[in-house]
């Protein structure tokens, strides 16, 4: 959920910058 709106956020990022920070985020949160 938390993930989504953060690649939501970083989709001027690269893709794989914002899946590595989203699974950060999301593995601390679960």
């Amino acid at each position: 959920d938390s993930a989504v709106v953060v690649v939501r956020r970083t989709s001027v990022l690269p893709p794989g910058f914002a899946w590595a920070f989203a699974r950060e985020i999301a593995g601390e949160t679960s």
